[in-house]
């Protein structure tokens, strides 16, 4: 199980060990609320990451690489500080939005390719938060009304089963049965769904 991108649960990156990666890099990291975040939108970042985890598929004899939900940080303190990451690598996107999609798009796709190139057979899947878009936002969307992965986390879900970026979805899907903004029982048959036919 893999949180790709957050670095610390504190946010001073002089606690962290010299040898730690964001130590050495730390035009990679920002602070955001409580916590030391690597900046996904930074290539190298993404390579990294993907080659960390790499590190793992080949050194044990695991079955799967899970994924977390936790790609851009919750919208809890403001804006994500990555304007200047926008400004040098976004300027083919019309707003930061779709960047970020992209940039997460991006190490999934990278990653899924990276899995199954290594091991066929070795499966690659992802928790995401369960709503990925409401049906208000979105006629593809679910009947609901609360936060959107999509648009807090940047997580396209819906467009990774589609593509074959990943071989499992297992969104975390915490509500009671009939959640006034995310009814489980809503929830449910939308995304078996998604993953009809995949």
């Amino acid at each position: 199980w893999f949180n790709p991108y957050r670095v610390s649960m504190q946010n001073d990156l002089s606690k962290l060990d010299k040898s730690n990666p964001a130590r050495k890099h730390p035009n990679w990291v920002h602070r955001y609320g409580k916590f030391l975040w690597y900046d996904p939108g930074i290539p190298e970042v993404r390579d990294f990451t993907v080659n960390t985890i790499m590190h793992a598929v080949r050194k044990y004899p695991i079955d799967a690489v899970h994924m977390d939900d936790y790609f851009y940080p919750y919208p809890e303190s403001g804006d994500f500080p990555d304007s200047a990451t926008f400004k040098k690598y976004g300027k083919n996107f019309k707003n930061k939005g779709d960047w970020r999609r992209h940039n997460v798009n991006q190490m999934v796709h990278q990653l899924s390719n990276a899995v199954h190139q290594y091991k066929s057979s070795m499966q690659f899947g992802i928790s995401p938060f369960g709503i990925w878009r409401n049906k208000s936002s979105d006629s593809n969307g679910s009947d609901t009304s609360g936060s959107e992965s999509y648009s807090n986390v940047y997580a396209d879900t819906r467009l990774w089963v589609k593509n074959g970026w990943i071989d499992y979805v297992v969104p975390q899907l915490y509500w009671s049965m009939h959640h006034d903004k995310a009814a489980y029982t809503k929830l449910v048959p939308w995304w078996n769904n998604v993953v009809e036919g995949t």
